[in-house]
């Protein structure tokens, strides 16, 4: 290594001069230190520090191992040494200076040769000399053995590794191995399912079932609020807006748009000027063939002159003008113009001959008829062999009544699906019964479609209808019945009556049994399953049936004069009416009867209905208006006006409401409550039932046939409204357009 030869350098050349100081003396505390140099930032490997001291300076210069050799350079020592000398440099360390002494001294150079490997030096080193004397060598140590190889191989599971890992050899030497750690446990599977709504979900939710672990349930919250309506109608001038405007209703809030006041009148323009018009006869000078004469005011006269005539034409064909009646050629008539053989039609244009409608009366071919205000009539159509192709019928209500546009047997209607409206009118029906003068029916239900109905009255059978109430059949016997309830399907029915057991059929009303305590039953409900039966009496708790009427249960709560009961499809939830003397009250159950809460009793109530999934709510008593809810209860708006109502009926979204007036008519709503027309007859209403669909529906009073929302057969025109008809031959009649509400025949 390069460093040792600073040593010898040293050493020799101290040798070679004496060792004397600048001023040829012997130099003063010279010495040499080694200490051992560990690896770091002057021996990478580590080696050996020196220290030369002279004097008071000190050299230091590091012997490393296995390091490269550093450069070294001689020269002159200059004006350093007094007597002259040598600086030698090796690598980067501080430079020796060597100076030659005075007393008897020569004055030789030091030299320092490279010596290659050989005998002098194995591995090669460095020679020093001064002069002419011996070399003396500074020899490199033995070089270092190379290092053992390092492999790396995977190591297979088995006898060193268990489950396989890597193995480590240096050189020749045993393997090492660094093994994987044993696998981790099987997870558990996790399977995740829908929940209905229900329990223990009320509004559904999923189901998480982690391996055997027991299962857990995450529920849906509630369904929010539903969004009120928006109306906008016309307002005329002085109804809250002098110069008119409109009204916008929101649920029940109304705001007024009213119109500003109308700009003031134009100024008057300046009156034009007159023109005279004078014809000017043939041969005047101004004009040979004659024409007019202009002036406009007081100006100048213009003259416009006829053209000389021309010459006589051919002889024309005749022309012959005859009536057309109407037809396929001109469908309001018009006339036939002949030309030779030539035939073209002019025809008379749509015009119809209008009518004020008032009353009952048939209509002419091509007509129109404008009812008004609240008239009912019914226009029947002209017959078959009045009408020619084309002809129009056209109906306009402008008020809130009713016009039926009603058909020969030879007629029919044709319509494109879509454009007519589900048919609301209230027909009669006929169930066969015992006592036909006194028929107080009491209770009505109807499954969802509408198709199967069930009613009930005092003193007198249960009456069963399997196509919509054109037919019924009656079963059991005739009691006091009360009340009525239907599943969805229809298949299972409950009916109850005053001091007996609650009667139960699961065959369509085939056949029924009795359950049960006796009691004054006033109330029944039941689940769209039919699965949870409920039953209310005056003076006791209500009574429930979980087994579809098997088996019965006094619930445990306070007893109540109960009047009417409301269930939702899952019979969860449960609304019940208590009578009162001065006014009512309604309670709410969210937990199939078990506990209940009081919601209203400011009024008389004596019927309620709820949707299926018992958020909306309507209810009526006695002089009071219909009250809807659509937060369970929480909150009531008052509806319609104030009437003497018995009963009220809900389609399964709550949209379509019908309430019952005794003394009155029905009160159908589509709109959830917002707005009311008037439907079927003046009667003593006392029940009501609507289709989950709210298509169909079934109304019973005290001593009248029962009702049930049919057509007719004609067209019905609700005010405000339009109908036209087209007819197209062979007894047929189009629907050719429909503004507002009509309904199917």
């Amino acid at each position: 290594m390069r460093s040792t030869f600073l040593i010898g350098v040293v050493l020799a050349t101290c040798a070679l001069s004496g060792c004397q100081d600048e001023d040829g003396g012997t130099p003063n505390n010279f010495g040499v230190t080694t200490t051992p140099e560990p690896p770091g930032e002057h021996c990478e490997a580590g080696g050996t520090r020196l220290d030369i001291s002279q004097d008071e300076a000190t050299s230091t210069v590091y012997l490393c191992h296995g390091r490269d050799g550093d450069e070294i350079s001689v020269t002159e020592a200059g004006d350093r040494c007094r007597h002259g000398g040598s600086l030698i440099q090796v690598g980067d360390a501080t430079p020796v200076l060597v100076c030659r002494g005075e007393n008897g001294q020569s004055d030789v150079p030091v030299v320092v040769d490279i010596v290659e490997a050989g005998e002098d030096c194995t591995y090669g080193g460095v020679s020093l000399r001064a002069g002419e004397g011996e070399p003396v060598f500074v020899c490199h140590g033995t070089p270092g053995s190379a290092g053992d190889g390092v492999s790396v191989a995977t190591e297979p599971a088995g006898e060193n590794c268990t489950y396989g890992g890597v193995a480590v050899k240096v050189g020749e030497g045993a393997p090492t191995y660094v093994c994987n750690g044993e696998p981790g446990a099987e997870g558990e599977s996790v399977v995740v399912s829908t929940l209905p709504s229900g329990d223990p979900c009320v509004y559904g939710g999923v189901k998480l079932q982690v391996g055997s672990a027991p299962e857990s349930h995450v529920c849906n919250g509630a369904p929010g609020k539903d969004g009120e309506s928006v109306i906008v109608t016309e307002v005329g001038a002085g109804e809250g807006c002098e110069y008119g405007g409109a009204k916008l209703t929101v649920g029940s809030t109304e705001t007024l748009v009213c119109n500003g006041a109308p700009g003031p009148q134009g100024e008057k323009g300046e009156p034009g000027e007159s023109v005279t018009v004078i014809p000017v006869p043939v041969e005047d000078p101004a004009c040979p063939y004659g024409g007019v004469r202009l002036q406009v005011g007081t100006g100048p006269v213009e003259h416009v002159c006829n053209g000389e005539p021309g010459q006589m034409g051919e002889r024309g064909e005749s022309v012959t003008l005859t009536t057309e009646p109407p037809g396929p050629n001109c469908a309001n008539g018009g006339t036939r113009v002949q030309a030779g053989a030539d035939i073209q039609y002019v025809c008379n244009g749509d015009s119809l001959s209008w009518y004020e409608l008032t009353a009952d009366r048939t209509a002419h071919p091509h007509a129109g008829y404008i009812a008004s205000d609240d008239v009912e009539a019914t226009l029947t159509l002209p017959p078959t062999t009045d009408l020619h192709l084309g002809a129009l019928i056209r109906v306009i209500h402008t008020g809130t009544g009713r016009v039926s546009v009603e058909r020969h047997e030879d007629q029919s209607f044709d319509w494109i699906p879509g454009t007519l409206a589900t048919p609301t009118s209230f027909v009669a029906v006929d169930p066969e019964v015992e006592y036909p003068w006194k028929t107080p029916w009491r209770g009505v239900a109807s499954s969802a479609d509408g198709s199967r109905l069930i009613a009930v009255a005092e003193e007198q059978w249960i009456h069963i209808s399997a196509d919509g109430g054109e037919s019924w059949s009656m079963h059991d016997n005739m009691r006091r019945w009360t009340a009525a309830a239907s599943s969805a399907d229809g298949s299972k029915l409950l009916a109850a009556h005053i001091f007996e057991r609650v009667f139960v059929s699961s065959d369509f009303g085939a056949t029924w049994s009795a359950k049960h305590w006796q009691r004054d039953w006033r109330a029944v409900a039941m689940s769209s399953t039919g699965d949870i039966m409920f039953a209310a009496a005056n003076g006791f708790p209500i009574s429930r049936s979980m087994d579809g009427g098997a088996t019965w249960v006094e619930l445990d709560q306070e007893k109540r004069l109960w009047g009417a009961l409301a269930a939702s499809a899952d019979g969860m939830r449960l609304t019940g009416v208590e009578y009162g003397i001065s006014s009512s009250r309604i309670y709410i159950s969210d937990d199939a009867g078990e506990t209940w809460e009081l919601r209203n009793s400011s009024h008389r109530w004596l019927d309620i209905a709820s949707s299926a999934d018992g958020n909306k709510l309507a209810a009526v008593g006695e002089h009071s208006q219909v009250y809807t809810s659509t937060d369970r209860g929480l909150t009531w708006t008052p509806r319609e006006q104030s009437r003497n109502w018995r009963a009220v009926a809900s389609s399964a979204d709550g949209n379509t409401l019908l309430a019952a007036e005794h003394g009155g008519r029905l009160y159908l709503s589509t709109d959830s409550g917002l707005t009311w027309t008037p439907r079927g007859p003046v009667a003593d209403w006392s029940t009501v039932a609507v289709s989950a669909d709210g298509s169909k529906m079934i109304a019973g009073g005290e001593d009248s046939p029962l009702f049930v929302s049919k057509g007719t057969g004609g067209l019905v025109v609700r005010g405000p409204a339009l109908l036209e008809l087209t007819y197209v031959g062979g007894g047929r009649f189009f629907v050719s357009n429909v503004q507002g509400v009509v309904e199917e025949p």
